[in-house]
């Protein structure tokens, strides 16, 4: 019997038992009832008590599992956290060298757009003057040729004066 169970027999026990005439919450009780239901007491807490050793000696057991478990997922997850930083570290490098990488090459591609339009600049007013240069000299040869033809076409009396 189990010690509930025999707590309870107890009880009922007591509650049937009849009062002693003339005395307050006193009752007869069976000595051999009560010596058989305190036996099955007396039998019933070794194997409890063991029974609850066992349930706690289990419980321990699985609050140690739960906290080398807990110890484990915590590593793990540190550890991998501790790489996804150093991968996000290393992009974000990368990605900042880049960054740098062209914005030099924008700057460095300015300054050569910047001096190829001076240049080409250069050369266009070089080229004016040229053509400027050229077309005067062309127009004097054209004037002094035109004076020749006229002076030679022209009497020896006659006057022309060309512009």
């Amino acid at each position: 019997m189990k010690i509930e169970e025999t707590i309870l027999k107890l009880k009922s026990v007591l509650s049937e038992s009849k009062k002693l005439p003339g005395f307050k919450n006193k009752v007869i009780l069976d000595a051999e009832e009560i010596s058989s239901i305190l036996d099955n007491l007396s039998d019933s807490v070794p194997g409890e008590m063991t029974e609850a050793q066992e349930i706690i000696t289990q419980r321990e057991s699985v609050i140690n599992q739960a906290h080398l478990e807990a110890r484990r997922i915590r590593e793990t997850s540190q550890k991998e956290a501790a790489e996804s930083k150093d991968s996000l570290e290393m992009e974000h490098q990368k990605l900042v060298s880049e960054t740098e990488v062209l914005k030099t090459a924008h700057n460095e591609a300015e300054v050569i757009n910047s001096d190829a339009m001076a240049e080409a600049e250069k050369i266009n007013q070089n080229s004016r003057i040229i053509i400027n240069f050229i077309m005067s000299v062309n127009w004097h040869i054209f004037k002094q040729a035109r004076r020749v033809n006229v002076l030679k076409n022209t009497s020896s009396d006659k006057q022309i004066i060309i512009p």
